[in-house]
């Protein structure tokens, strides 16, 4: 008796163990699906979000501006079910195993036409949407996904040499997650950002973005001078003999690209001033100035940005059509430099235009924002617009010293940034960065 007493505890003992090793294989092969998440709490919290709320002022603005004819564009209609995504994406990302996203994930959407519905499963996370935007833009890939019940959207870039970059954004929210990885990997890697961490825009700054680099207060611009007779923009390089190329582009622009406006196409007009070309040539020098340093042409000629090697190149789109980010004074996506994206400029002054233009450019190539802190440390303003008075006044390039100081209109003097005044918020080396980073710049 007590030896089949003893069998059967040690039974028992093992049924236990084979159960607790099931249970924890099943938790780890647990799969996060949004609408089974959310069918769990649908009577206690979804009943009291109405099925199709009202935009806000900014939502309706927003839509507008990118030529939406539906007002909940950019309305989840589930923010709930969204909030529970988000944080399931978070666990994933921070989880080794579970931030290493197979590559045929993300490699079925070649496999695609516009319109076919796709599954990604992201580490524990299944995410489900509609191939929405599919650019063959040269050596360059782009694919946009819109989620379903319009949470927001996957965004991803294929650089010529098979590199990719995906970003997925959620609708009103600052959350973003990004997946990179490299043609001859296993395994694409996704990471939990921001949007600020993204895009220019400040921090907290919801998707889709519409504030980027401030507005110049400073609405004066000089009398137009004689121009070429044809109206075309003057050709000024100022390092022609240079492999890595910044192109200027004044002239307008027709942009589609899942990056900017939805994938909606963007046909940018020039700024007024464009056919003025003492105007053009006084920006073009300035911006030549900023880049100085570096191995890199600032141009005017869109054939030289043409015959360079894609991956060391960027156009900046100098326009006054803001579709891009409706009340900003121009907006990049950080580290996109070679990625085939372009980034834009919108202030229309001599002085903020070519600042916005360095500044949107440094941002291409990795440099973030230069601000300023409190003297206990908090945040205080994102963009620090300078210092000092008359021809001694300063301020960095990544601020905003188009915004005016006292005693002065502009600053007078503008550089590239360490952080070296009071209370800078960041004390990031741009010099270093643009020479060191993934640019090849020297």
């Amino acid at each position: 008796m007590k030896k089949n007493l003893r069998f059967g505890l040690v039974g028992a003992a093992l049924l236990i163990a084979l159960l607790a090793y099931l249970g924890l294989r099943q938790s780890n092969d647990d799969v996060f699906e949004l609408r089974e998440a959310v069918s769990k709490v649908q009577g206690e919290a979804l009943d009291q979000v109405a099925p199709d709320p009202k935009p806000s002022p900014e939502n309706q603005h927003l839509s507008k501006a990118i030529g939406s004819s539906s007002s909940n564009r950019f309305v989840p209609e589930n923010p709930i079910g969204v909030a529970l995504l988000i944080k399931e994406l978070d666990a994933a990302s921070n989880n080794e195993w579970n931030a290493a996203i197979p590559k045929d994930q993300i490699d079925q959407l070649h496999g695609l036409s516009k319109g076919d519905i796709v599954q990604i499963r992201l580490g524990h996370v299944d995410l489900e949407g509609t191939l929405d935007v599919i650019v063959l833009d040269g050596v360059f890939q782009k694919f946009l996904v819109r989620l379903s019940e319009n949470a927001g959207e996957l965004i991803v870039n294929y650089t010529h040499r098979r590199k990719l970059r995906a970003h997925l954004f959620f609708y009103n929210q600052s959350d973003a997650f990004e997946i990179v990885g490299d043609e001859k990997d296993e395994f694409f890697t996704l990471s939990s950002l921001s949007v600020s961490d993204l895009l220019c825009a400040p921090k907290g700054a919801t998707y889709p973005v519409h504030i980027g680099s401030l507005q110049s207060t400073i609405d004066w611009t000089p009398p137009p001078s004689p121009s070429p007779e044809d109206g075309s923009v003057p050709i000024l390089n100022s390092k022609p003999d240079s492999e890595f190329v910044i192109f200027c582009d004044f002239d307008g622009e027709v942009v589609t690209d899942p990056r900017w406006n939805s994938g909606i196409t963007i046909n940018a007009a020039p700024l007024p001033l464009a056919t003025d070309a003492s105007w053009v040539t006084a920006v073009f020098r300035r911006v030549a100035e900023d880049f100085m340093p570096f191995d890199i042409n600032v141009t005017t000629d869109v054939s030289v940005f043409e015959s360079a090697d894609p991956e060391k190149r960027i156009q900046n789109v100098i326009t006054s059509t803001k579709s891009a980010a409706p009340t900003a004074g121009g907006v990049a996506y950080l580290n996109s430099f070679g990625e085939g994206t372009v980034c834009w400029t919108f202030n229309a002054s001599e002085y903020s235009c070519a600042d916005t233009t360095s500044h949107e450019v440094g941002h291409t190539v990795g440099l973030g924002h230069d601000g300023l802190n409190t003297d206990s440390g908090a945040p205080l303003e994102e963009y620090y617009a300078g210092h000092g008075d008359g021809e001694t006044s300063w301020g960095p390039i990544m601020g905003a010293p188009r915004i005016s100081v006292t005693g002065f209109e502009n600053v007078n003097v503008t550089q590239w940034s360490i952080g070296e005044y009071t209370n800078a918020s960041r004390q990031q080396d741009d010099l270093q960065v643009i020479v060191t980073g993934n640019n090849g710049l020297g």
